[in-house]
């Protein structure tokens, strides 16, 4: 849990996420995306990552968190194989970006950082919530689903574009940064993912 002061840091940073419309996502190569449109929340358990737990493994499921081998992305070393980050109990940050940052994520994932700002509902404070993590293109079996959710937030018509000229991305969202003029606050984990739940 964040410290009591910073409670109404984050609370305000909660509300801007519920309702921002867009944002900047700096990968680490140095390219830089803005306006991109952006979703939260929790949608429904991913069946690629069913697919990918082999069911006649327990040793496998009991494995620590940390172990990792040549076969596992950057985002499995930080959140482990067997996490489940993409269940219904875990927040999810999906953005909509052009094909050719889509390209970019082809070769695997990627460290970034997601930024966006706005005042507060009050307009009297002005808030930057910036999301750390690992980027990557949302995996083909997901699409449909995940773009559903999206659409939630966004009814927008790009969606029939995707693989042509937009790009689904997801983010495994491992720390938060929370900032006003006077007052910042650092966000592990479960309180940084907590900002997307809906």
């Amino acid at each position: 849990m964040p410290p009591p002061c910073s409670t109404q840091l984050v609370a305000a940073a909660r509300v801007l996420t519920s309702s921002a419309g867009d944002g900047c996502l700096a990968l680490w190569g140095g390219q830089v995306a803005h306006g991109l449109r952006f979703a939260g929340g929790h949608p429904a358990p991913s069946p690629s990552l069913a697919a990918s737990q082999p069911a006649s493994a327990p040793e496998a499921q009991s494995a620590p968190p940390s172990a990792a081998d040549h076969r596992t992305t950057g985002l499995e070393q930080i959140a482990g194989p067997d996490a489940g980050w993409l269940s219904e109990a875990t927040g999810r940050l999906l953005l909509l970006a052009p094909a050719a940052i889509g390209r970019l994520l082809e070769h695997g994932d990627q460290a970034c950082r997601f930024q966006f700002c706005g005042p507060t509902v009050e307009g009297s404070t002005w808030v930057s919530v910036g999301l750390g993590g690992w980027v990557g293109a949302v995996p083909e079996a997901d699409a449909d689903r995940l773009a559903a959710h999206f659409a939630a937030r966004h009814p927008t018509t790009d969606l029939f574009d995707l693989g042509d000229r937009w790009a689904l991305l997801e983010v495994e969202v491992v720390e938060g940064f929370v900032r006003t003029e006077r007052a910042s606050a650092h966000l592990d984990g479960d309180d940084a993912r907590a900002l997307l739940a809906r």
